[in-house]
């Protein structure tokens, strides 16, 4: 019997098929091609507020405001905090503008998450393993982050190739470094 199982009585199968949900959640919510056209426009001019903004009135989601931080040898472009409702875009995700608008995209996509698709709401175990254990429930916010931003990117005409790691069975398995 699998850490899931014993833990949450989720098999490892249950398991699979929520993860492969959420990754085909967030790419059928993926915005159309004429709001990420301009969306792509307004990253392209450094109007990112204004992006994100966009963004926001096309979900009717609350606002998200974003905070750009130096932050050297991080091996991650940016964050999402929730409590704040803020996105921080580290400076390396400047560096390429497809890697930018990805970055802006996956956050986003995070911020959905917490203000209009929040997965443990929907089913007990999924809250319980979110309140007990958030770190494990993050595979299921990145799968959904990833594929929306993929997604979006690919409608633009970009070619991304998201990498689906595989989980680990270690209890701190979120503090390894991602990539994106």
């Amino acid at each position: 019997m699998g850490f899931w199982a014993e833990k949450w009585g989720i098999t490892e199968e249950e398991w699979g098929r929520i993860l492969a949900y959420y990754a085909d959640l967030g790419g059928r919510l993926a915005p159309d091609k004429e709001v990420l056209t301009r969306f792509e426009e307004l990253v392209n001019g450094r109007r990112i507020e204004a992006a994100l903004h966009l963004l926001c009135y096309h979900y009717s989601t609350p606002p998200v405001s974003v905070v750009r931080k130096g932050m050297d040898g991080l091996l991650v472009f940016g964050v999402y905090l929730p409590a704040e409702r803020e996105i921080i875009l580290y400076d390396r995700a400047f560096e390429d503008p497809q890697i930018l608008l990805f970055t802006i995209l996956h956050e986003f996509a995070h911020h959905l998450q917490h203000t209009k698709y929040p997965f443990w709401l929907h089913d007990e175990r999924l809250r319980r393993i979110h309140e007990e254990a958030p770190r494990r429930t993050s595979a299921l916010t990145q799968k959904f982050a990833g594929r929306f931003a993929t997604t979006a990117v690919g409608r633009l005409g970009y070619e991304v190739e998201w990498e689906e790691e595989e989980e680990e069975e270690e209890e701190d398995w979120f503090t390894r470094k991602r990539r994106y």
